[in-house]
């Protein structure tokens, strides 16, 4: 058997277990600024919609938790998952945010880290922590 017949049934395993769905955005530039309050709001572009995704445990060895500057002199510890997404998913960056559409996580937002690819992959496993709704989003 090939490689690459050994990766294609890795690859279908992997995403017949994707059985929730997601949106991923970035972060826009912001909108023109409101004429009544002044407050500018900012513009998220959509990367993937509806896209098959698994929101899993952190790695066996890998930290369960993520230490976050939240400014000041604060730091929070906050949980550390693991986004599962097609192999062929590209054009993802650090702080893009996942959210769940569908399935047991629905509703959950996580900020995208560490999103490298790798080779010979089954799916992208990206580490993702859960962070709040953008106001923006409606």
């Amino acid at each position: 058997m090939s490689l690459n017949d050994t990766l294609a049934r890795g690859r279908a395993k992997a995403e017949a277990r994707m059985t929730s769905t997601c949106t991923i955005r970035r972060a826009g530039e912001l909108g023109p600024r409101d004429d009544a309050d002044g407050t500018r709001t900012r513009n998220w572009d959509d990367i993937y919609v509806d896209l098959r995704c698994r929101i899993g445990g952190s790695s066996r060895g890998a930290a369960t938790t993520r230490r976050l500057d939240v400014g000041g002199d604060v730091d929070v510890q906050a949980a550390a998952r693991v986004a599962h997404m097609p192999w062929d998913t590209t054009d993802l960056a650090d702080g893009d945010l996942l959210e769940v559409l569908t399935g047991d996580c629905a509703g959950l937002v996580f900020r995208l880290t560490e999103t490298d690819g790798q080779d010979q992959a089954t799916a992208r496993r990206i580490p993702a922590v859960a962070t709040q709704r953008p106001e923006e989003w409606s």
